[in-house]
């Protein structure tokens, strides 16, 4: 059962007609949202304070050739989308293609993301201080606030160079290795990785108040470990534990496993590139796909009597191959429109009136994928979210049955029958239908 039964009609929904969107991703988890009408700040806010903070992502939503297209305003890292797939699927109980798409129009939607966070960080206000009695001194004024992030790094950095001047003329050492961690830090504040910036300069902060130490003694201060150096080896150290794990995996061809063998090659990019934070987050999105293929591996595992009926795998392979098959027949079908349409552009004498009469005739072949609908992926969807073998088994006959009707109409249906032998171009649409059904109904047999 799904999760959000609102999300999932939303979702539904803008298969056909556009939406709005705002998703909060945190690590390997996410909050989305959908609706007819822009989300707004407050509920964007609301959904991130829900998740614990993260990040925000916003803007359109709408389908788009069976895959479920995300416009924003800025491109967004491959587990993203993974993320998005993960989330669609736990909370509205879909299996649905994703795609980030950006759009040049969508810049606005940034102020709205800002204000969103804002909002989930703005305090309540102050209320209004007390009157002063008469003759009474005014209260000190309040403390000014700490600075955040870049602000913050910037006056540490101004406030360290008279104490680094300073290690400099009593221990040369100490302040080498502190001058090594500032430059750290200002690429990462060049980078607008402010926490990474500030967890540098802790380092730096460190190694000099042991060089004066140290000075003072009369001996060198052991160089601590570097956070970056730790976190290096913490990633490495979790791709080399998967690694059993992803060859387990790798001859399973569903779209879950997929995701997974692509949010490993994004973390491999990032440690290629020292970017080690963006490397461990991914990790964190990865791992959390891991636990549900490898649930579906153990609950696709054939009983002792036999292969169980309705299997996740099953599922899976069937809506993946009936959601491809509906694309290939729409790209026949639009590959004859086209021929018909240039066959009568090239006749003498044909009235302009005529071929719009023929251009909307030819719009009727589509009706074929009226027919050919997208039920059967939506019940293989009911059925991979099946809480028990007995309700699975249910939902395994109703696809059967709708496989059936889909034969029934390929083999009686005049267009369907003629199409394959049309005058204009070679196409293979009779043929593809009854070998993918015939598939079909053996998978859910």
């Amino acid at each position: 059962m799904a999760g959000d039964p609102a999300l999932a009609a939303n979702l539904k929904l803008a298969k056909t007609k556009e939406m709005y969107f705002a998703f909060v991703a945190k690590g390997s988890e996410g909050k989305l949202l959908v609706d007819k009408k822009k989300i707004p700040a407050k509920e964007i806010a609301d959904a991130k304070k829900e998740s614990g903070g993260g990040t925000i992502y916003q803007g359109r939503l709408k389908g788009e050739d069976g895959t479920m297209v995300f416009e924003v305003a800025k491109p967004v890292a491959a587990p993203i989308v993974a993320l998005t797939k993960k989330v669609i699927k736990a909370e509205a109980g879909l299996m649905l293609d994703v795609e980030y798409r950006v759009a040049a129009d969508l810049s606005a939607e940034e102020d709205s993301a800002a204000s969103a966070d804002a909002a989930a960080g703005a305090p309540p206000p102050a209320p209004p201080p007390p009157p002063i009695a008469a003759g009474t001194p005014p209260p000190a004024p309040p403390p000014p606030p700490v600075a955040e992030g870049g602000p913050r790094f910037v006056a540490r950095l101004k406030a360290l160079a008279p104490v680094m001047q300073k290690v400099e003329t009593v221990n040369k050492e100490a302040a080498a290795q502190a001058k090594a961690q500032v430059a750290e830090g200002n690429k990462a504040y060049l980078a607008k990785n402010y926490d990474a910036a500030n967890a540098a300069l802790d380092t730096a902060e460190t190694l000099l108040k042991q060089g004066l130490t140290a000075a003072v003694k009369g001996t060198a201060p052991p160089p601590p470990p570097s956070p970056v150096d730790n976190l290096e080896k913490r990633v490495l150290g979790r791709l080399k534990a998967l690694e059993p794990v992803l060859t387990k995996i790798e001859p399973l061809k569903s779209q879950e496993a997929k995701d997974v063998r692509q949010a490993i090659k994004e973390a491999n990019g990032f440690v290629a590139k020292k970017d080690f934070e963006s490397a461990n987050g991914t990790l964190d999105i990865a791992e959390s796909m891991i636990k549900d293929v490898l649930k579906s591996l153990a609950g696709s595992a054939p009983p002792a009597g036999g292969r169980e009926k309705g299997t996740f795998v099953a599922f899976t392979q069937a809506r993946l191959k009936w959601d491809s098959a509906r694309k290939t027949v729409q790209a026949e079908l639009a590959k004859l429109e086209q021929s018909i349409l240039d066959t009568f552009k090239n006749l003498p004498k044909i009235p302009p009136a005529k071929l719009a009469e023929l251009a909307n005739s030819a719009k009727k072949l589509y009706t074929i994928l009226d027919k050919l609908d997208e039920r059967l992926i939506d019940k293989l969807d009911e059925a991979l979210n099946a809480q028990t073998p007995e309700a699975r088994t249910k939902v395994n006959k109703e696809a059967g049955d709708i496989v059936k009707e889909y034969q029934a109409f390929v083999n009686s249906d005049p267009l369907v029958n003629d199409i394959d032998g049309n005058p204009f171009t070679s196409v293979n649409v009779r043929g593809f239908l009854v070998q993918t059904l015939a598939d079909l109904s053996a998978r859910l047999a």
